[in-house]
């Protein structure tokens, strides 16, 4: 009969428990930091395009890179359709 101590028995089933979670939590973070810039830049987009459609005289192309690539498409002479 072996005898095992009950104190190192519940230190390993945590240590084994957390890893997975720690592990989804991480990538559950990332996810979410993902979608958090994903939703500014296009919330910049929407504010860029909205200048332009009311020809305001300050356009923010500078907010984010998104506007700051798509300047020329956007502000030029280019035609430029937006399919939702």
């Amino acid at each position: 009969m072996v005898l095992v101590d009950p104190i190192l028995l519940a230190i390993d089933f945590f240590a084994l428990s957390a890893r997975p979670s720690a592990s989804i939590l991480h990538q559950f973070l990332q996810t979410l930091r993902e979608a958090q810039c994903i939703n500014k830049s296009l919330s910049f987009l929407e504010q860029t395009v909205t200048a332009l459609a009311r020809k305001e005289a300050h356009i923010p192309f500078r907010q984010s890179r998104l506007t700051s690539v798509l300047r020329d498409a956007l502000g030029g002479n280019c035609k430029v359709h937006l399919q939702c």
